[in-house]
């Protein structure tokens, strides 16, 4: 199972409506979700919505506009403190 994950049903993910597979980082997400969001924040990038910052994300688009995805990563609560404490601990053992 992997780590942060609780192993019981949560519904849908909270970002893009997809399956969620447990509590990623805070929040009840899919795969695809948790993974973008673990990817995202050690690249540092700025993301840009070139459509307003009114992106739709669901499981059929949610690769289209990473800034707005990432937004809602950030919206619904996903922590970025508890991701960089994971990344710095993994590194030190």
């Amino acid at each position: 199972m992997p780590v942060g994950a609780i192993p019981f049903p949560f519904g849908d993910c909270r970002i893009c409506n997809d399956k969620a597979t447990g509590v990623h980082y805070g929040v009840a997400t899919c795969e695809g979700c948790k993974g973008f969001f673990r990817r995202s924040i050690p690249k540092g990038e700025k993301y840009k919505c070139f459509f307003g910052g009114q992106c739709v994300i669901s499981p059929q688009n949610r690769n289209r506009c990473k800034a707005c995805r990432f937004k809602k990563c950030l919206d619904t609560g996903m922590a970025i403190d508890g991701m960089i404490f994971q990344i710095l601990h993994s590194k030190s053992c």
